[in-house]
């Protein structure tokens, strides 16, 4: 139960640094920030869900209360790499 409070709020966290992050180059293979990946360009910051998050991959998403919204919207994936290893935090 702990570890899955754990995994919780490190995610919410990473979730918030990855929207923070949204003008940051996230792959260093990319030229391209979050923003210029995004369909809608007129996007707010809070209208943008991140979800599905994992290690290494999280999807950026409208929210469902935003006007920007569509049911059959998968969003982009974006890859990072965490420079501390989750397993090294517990």
């Amino acid at each position: 139960m702990l570890l899955i409070i754990f995994e919780y709020i490190v995610k919410k966290e990473l979730a918030t640094d990855l929207k923070v992050t949204i003008l940051e180059k996230i792959n260093d293979n990319s030229d391209s920030t979050i923003r210029e990946n995004l369909k809608n360009k007129n996007l707010i910051m809070s209208d943008i869900a991140i979800v599905n998050i994992t290690e290494t991959k999280a999807t950026i998403m409208p929210i469902k209360d935003s006007q920007f919204y569509l049911p059959n919207d998968k969003g982009i994936e974006i890859e990072f790499e965490l420079k501390k290893d989750l397993n090294d935090l517990i």
